[in-house]
Order: C-alpha cells, then sequence, then structure tokens
C-alpha cells in the first residue's frame, strides 16, 4: 500500500539581480525559489520554512569558507511547485566592484556557521538540508541554481491489525536500534562531519498509547535519521499494551524496504500489521523519494 508521506525533495534557489540598483551602483541580490518538496520534521506542503542563505565576497579565487560570512540572511520558502520569489532578510547587494565575486550558499535549519562547520541538534527532529555553492558579480550575476538536498533518510511509522489479532491492543513505544542521526556538517562540501549515536535506542516521537484498529494509523512523528546502505542494520524494539493488562515487547524486529537501504533524501512509510502472535512489517518510500517496507507481528 503506497501512502503519501509529507511530500519531500530537493529545491533550487535561483539567483539573479536588477539591471540597474535603486541606490549608487549596489545591485541588489535576488532570488527565486522552486521548492517541490521540503520538511523540517515535517514542513507540509504549501507551508513555508526559513532557510539561511549566506555570502562571502573575495577577489582573490575561492573563499575561506571557514571565516565568517561576508553577510547573513534568511528568506521564507514556500513548499511548491513553481519557483516564486523570494526575499532576502536583510537585502544583500553584491560588491561595487566586480572584481569582487560574490559565493552564495545555503542551508537547512538556520544555525549559525563557526570555522565552516554547521552544528546541529542531532535528535532525528531535522531535515538537514546544505545547498551547492553558486558565484558571481555584479557584472556578470548568477544565474545558476541553489538546488539544497537532504542529508537524512525518514521514517514514519503506521499501525494496523488483521482479523485474527485480539481487540484492546495498543502501540506504546517504538524503539530504533542502531540509527544515528547527523550532528555536525561541514560546508560548503554539505559532509556530515560527526554524528549523534543512540545507545539505548531512539524513541519515535509523540507516540499517544491508543489501540491498534483495522484501519491504519501513524503511530508517532516522523524520524530524520543517517542514512543506511543496508536496512538491515536498523531494527525495531515494539512494545505493545495487551487487552488483559500489562504490555509484551517485540524486540529487534527486521523489517525490510524495497530499495534495501535507508537513502538520504528519500521518505520511507513503515506500516506495522499485527497478527495473532506475529508483527507483519511493510514499508513504503513516499516523495521525497518512493519506496515501502513492512513486517507482520504475530
Amino acid at each position: 500500500m503506497k501512502k503519501i508521506l509529507f511530500p519531500l525533495m530537493a529545491f533550487a534557489i535561483i539567483v539573479g539581480c536588477n539591471e540597474k540598483s535603486a541606490t549608487e551602483d549596489r545591485v541588489p541580490i535576488l532570488l527565486n525559489s522552486g521548492v517541490a518538496e521540503l520538511t523540517k520534521a515535517p514542513v507540509e506542503n504549501g507551508t513555508s520554512a526559513t532557510v539561511r542563505i549566506e555570502g562571502w565576497e573575495t577577489n582573490a579565487g575561492v573563499p575561506d569558507f571557514t571565516a565568517t560570512s561576508t553577510w547573513q540572511s534568511s528568506a521564507a520558502v514556500k513548499v511548491q511547485d513553481n519557483p516564486a520569489a523570494i526575499t532576502l532578510v536583510p537585502t544583500q547587494y553584491y560588491h561595487a566592484s566586480s572584481d569582487y565575486d560574490t559565493y552564495i550558499m545555503g542551508w537547512y535549519p538556520v544555525v549559525e556557521a563557526a570555522n565552516g562547520v554547521l552544528t546541529f541538534k542531532g535528535d532525528a527532529t531535522e531535515d538537514i538540508m546544505v545547498s551547492n555553492t553558486v558565484f558571481g558579480d555584479k557584472d556578470d550575476q548568477i544565474d545558476e541554481a541553489l538546488t539544497f538536498t537532504h542529508l537524512t533518510s525518514q521514517l514514519r511509522f503506521l499501525v494496523k491489525k488483521d482479523g485474527t489479532a485480539d481487540e484492546g491492543l495498543t502501540i506504546k513505544s517504538i524503539v530504533l536500534n542502531g540509527a544515528s542521526a547527523p550532528l555536525t556538517v561541514t560546508i560548503p562540501d554539505g559532509l556530515v562531519e560527526s554524528v549523534q549515536e543512540f545507545e539505548n535506542g531512539l524513541n519515535v516521537p509523540d507516540i499517544k498509547e491508543s489501540e491498534i484498529l483495522a484501519d491504519v494509523a501513524q503511530a508517532g512523528g516522523a524520524v530524520l535519521i543517517s542514512p543506511v546502505d543496508n536496512n538491515t542494520d536498523i531494527t525495531l524494539d515494539i512494545t505493545i499494551g495487551l487487552p488483559e493488562g500489562g504490555e509484551y515487547v517485540y524486540e529487534d524486529v527486521a523489517f525490510t524496504t524495497l530499495d534495501g537501504k535507508l537513502a538520504a533524501g528519500t521518505a520511507y512509510d513503515i506500516t506495522m500489521t499485527f497478527k495473532q502472535k506475529e508483527i507483519v512489517l511493510t514499508a513504503n518510500i513516499v516523495p521525497w523519494n518512493e519506496s515501502e517496507g513492512s513486517v507482520d507481528i504475530f
């Protein structure tokens, strides 16, 4: 079964400028954005997210990205299919001399860069994205798109039961074993420098104990974790409440995905079907990119 999760993909920002400046020879940097899909834990289609965009001015080739940027701005980017104008806050300008290039890149969520490193929460709630770098000057203005790419894989958990399962089962918690989340990322290359490990497992957030019904329902919020090449590196501990009272824990439950991995920029719907004495898991990748995974639970 294919479910549409919060659609998520890369997005582009196109940098241009006016032919004439409003003040002296200052040429403002104007931005258009085309955001097909974007999230931070997660931002839904049709809403906006705020990205960080910074510029480094140089007359000596590629700048030192470990140094503080010349300017820092933010921009509200709407999740939509077609490019639309966005506003840098505050407005930025190309250098008055065409001998100076302005190098521009961005990232999401908004954090401060320090010595060329971005530090995030590392709690698996952030849709971390970093763009490529573009550059130009007031006479040779930038027309290349800034493309932001996701560094995490997103998982959402869905539960249901079939006709053989007892009435009154409840979902209490889901814990991921073997997962990590990006903690620090270097710029301008957008490489993950360090990750946050979860020694006691990563709890799926916001699970409210509720009965498992025949109709599929989401259990808790999405998690955004470091990609893995083999999805079997991640297992689940699933705690259910029993009709007669007490609870039962299914430990180290494996699930499968269509692509056999948990890929960056891909959102997976993991469907857990509870049967008599068994869990059946299925997984679906939903845009960002699409796939699926599953497990049956008996």
